[in-house]
């Protein structure tokens, strides 16, 4: 836990908290433009335009998915990547998971 405690720990602490915030921004941002494209598929007359409404919400499904995967995919790169280097990625992985233990992110200050 020596990465938590040095100044990439807070770097961490800051990045979570970021990327905490955009987890919920981008499903609420989801939910509000796939439900612009379903009134818009249900008003729609040409089945073009269904097609085009209905692959712009799997892709935009498709995308919030794989922006909540992001931290598993960097760290297995890393992992990958790293695995048999001095680089020690474990302390890394584990300060970003106790990070996101307290997902209050409003009241802990930054030290």
């Amino acid at each position: 836990m020596d990465a938590c405690l040095s100044d990439l720990g807070s770097l961490i602490v800051i990045l979570k908290r970021i990327y905490l915030l955009m987890q919920y921004a981008i499903v609420i941002i989801l939910i509000i433009l796939c439900t612009v494209d379903v009134f818009k598929i249900v008003l729609s007359k040409k089945e073009e335009e269904v097609k085009k409404y209905r692959s712009a919400i799997f892709n935009r499904i498709f995308a919030c998915m794989l922006f909540f995967f992001v931290p598993t995919i960097i760290f297995f790169l890393f992992g990958v990547l790293f695995g048999g280097t001095d680089y020690d990625i474990g302390d890394i992985k584990d300060c970003w998971k106790s990070v996101s233990i307290n997902r209050n992110i409003f009241k802990e200050s930054i030290d």
